[in-house]
């Protein structure tokens, strides 16, 4: 069971990545067609990681840019994310 509270406060909220304000972890926005960026991740997990990461943001970010179109690439140790149309 819960206990119902009356009068607490609520808190503040947080600035940080995902909340509304702020900064953005991958540079989506700025990016023109041709361009890339890369982020370092060694090994198998740490890949999958970044991608899942990565595709979240892209599709996120397509909601209100349907036109903009990525693809993302691992290689032996960073994941690149280019911008194709």
């Amino acid at each position: 069971m819960f206990q119902i509270t009356k009068n607490v406060p609520l808190p503040k909220p947080k600035k940080g990545p995902g909340s509304p304000g702020a900064p953005r972890k991958y540079p989506l926005p700025a990016m023109a067609v041709g361009e890339s960026f890369f982020v370092p991740a060694r090994g198998v997990t740490e890949q999958d990681a970044v991608v899942w990461r990565a595709r979240s943001a892209i599709q996120y970010f397509r909601r209100n840019n349907p036109e903009k179109r990525f693809s993302i690439r691992r290689m032996a140790d960073r994941v690149g994310v280019w911008r194709t149309a």
